[in-house]
């Protein structure tokens, strides 16, 4: 059986940040719809890649490399 890792990543902490952001802004303030979606989806991104594992991330940096012709 694996052992779970406790300690969080980067990214996924900045998600967790930003998404409470959101949500203070949303309920509190009268911010702009657009403001509201660009840090929702802010922090989903962070949240999803920071629940990623190690080896899908490589795989994805390989992958964006080899469409911008890099080695």
């Amino acid at each position: 059986m694996k052992k779970c890792n406790k300690e969080l990543k980067l990214e996924f902490k900045v998600g967790l940040l930003t998404f409470a952001l959101y949500l203070v802004l949303y309920r509190f303030t009268d911010v702009h719809e657009l403001i509201l979606g660009l840090l929702f989806g802010i922090s989903m991104s962070a949240y999803i890649k920071g629940l990623m594992p190690q080896s899908i991330l490589a795989k994805i940096k390989l992958f964006k490399r080899s469409l911008l012709g890099m080695k």
